[in-house]
């Protein structure tokens, strides 16, 4: 045989194997199990948030330690292999920032409550949480996030600043943007902590520095126009209330629009932060609204007809057993206009919890 006609087979070998061992890898990869996160619920602090720095002597054992470092050196292997197959630039969708947007149909995703144990317990920030929440994230592909707050649990601005950056990095398998609201440990982790000003701690420093730096205010609003009609998103901060956000925020409400998302870190009944009264009163004056989603306590929870608590981003969890798990919310428009609202677990993308709204936030059989 002539080295030209060796050279041809040589190639045809080459080819075929190009075409058939990339499918022997993906099908290797699509066979491999989720590692999902567990931790005993005994274990877990007793997660009260106005004790947070009180109670902040919890410790993280060897054990716990070792699960942490296996998850982040085995996360959701499966997911990977069908996230490298996501298109992030279909036509059909479009991303949504600071500025707001334009989109069929609305499609976001909210989580938060993400810190470690203990307070300055740098080494035991839950990024593998986060990061197979995200990887799931470039799966569902959703056009924004939305954190409800509480990203770190620390006692000044190094701390606070290394372990945002720990979130940041975790977060990295989505590409889009990701909006974190200020919750009371970016103020100085008490409950009824405000900083209004956004220079009274480290911890709001380092918070304007890395996770808020497109506004000088923790409240925003931002608008996106969908097929069947404007939704508005509106941020409060009650851990930076004063008489300007008060003010802002009856001005906000008072313009109608079709759909109304409101996002606050503490719920209604954390009445010690100083801005959950206040804009209790204002919010419960607008009957119309779409869908209130909280954060501040550590489990899921569907409080109400279009209220939810959507706190188990990865710290440690905390309330009743429905609730006990480490997971996400993803909003979606139906076509009919109505807005479905789904709970899934971290890992295992098990559905969890699932309801639908209409846009003036009454239930949909």
């Amino acid at each position: 045989m002539s080295s030209q006609t060796f050279g041809k087979y040589e190639r045809s070998i080459l080819f075929f194997a190009s075409l058939f061992i990339p499918a022997v890898l993906l099908a290797a990869c699509n066979s491999t199990g989720n590692n999902t996160h567990t931790m005993d619920k005994d274990a877990a602090e007793n997660n009260d948030a106005d004790a947070a720095i009180d109670e902040g002597d919890d410790t993280v054992t060897p054990d716990q330690e070792s699960l942490a470092d296996q998850e982040r050196t085995n996360q959701g292997d499966e997911i990977d292999a069908w996230a490298d197959q996501v298109d992030r630039n279909e036509s059909n969708n479009n991303w949504i920032g600071p500025d707001g947007g334009s989109v069929d149909r609305l499609r976001f995703v909210a989580f938060g409550d993400v810190r470690p144990p203990a307070i300055d317990q740098d080494d035991a920030y839950p990024s593998h949480v986060v990061n197979q929440i995200f990887r799931q994230l470039a799966v569902r592909n959703p056009q924004f996030v939305i954190g409800v707050g509480d990203w770190v649990f620390a006692s000044d601005y190094n701390h606070a600043k290394t372990q945002m950056q720990f979130l940041l990095d975790a977060e990295k398998p989505y590409a889009h943007f990701v909006f974190h609201i200020m919750g009371n440990h970016e103020c100085n982790g008490w409950t009824d902590s405000n900083c209004p000003e956004g220079d009274e701690t480290g911890q709001v420093r380092a918070y304007y520095e890395l996770l808020w730096n497109f506004s000088t205010k923790p409240y925003f609003r931002f608008d996106v126009q969908t097929s069947f009609g404007d939704a508005k998103f509106v941020i409060t901060a009650p851990n930076a209330w004063n008489s300007a956000q008060e003010d802002w925020l009856r001005r906000t409400l008072n313009d109608p629009t079709p759909y109304t998302f409101i996002l606050r870190h503490e719920p209604p009944d954390a009445t010690r932060a100083p801005g959950v009264g206040p804009s209790e009163t204002i919010i419960k004056s607008h009957k119309d609204n779409t869908l209130i989603i909280y954060g501040h306590v550590h489990h899921y929870e569907h409080l109400s007809t279009n209220e939810v608590i959507s706190g188990n981003g990865g710290a440690p969890l905390s309330g009743p057993d429905s609730g006990h798990f480490f997971g996400y919310l993803l909003v979606e428009q139906l076509f009919d206009g109505n807005i479905q609202v789904s709970e899934y677990k971290e890992g295992s993308d098990e559905l969890k919890d699932r309801f639908v709204l209409g846009p003036n936030g009454k239930a949909v059989n």
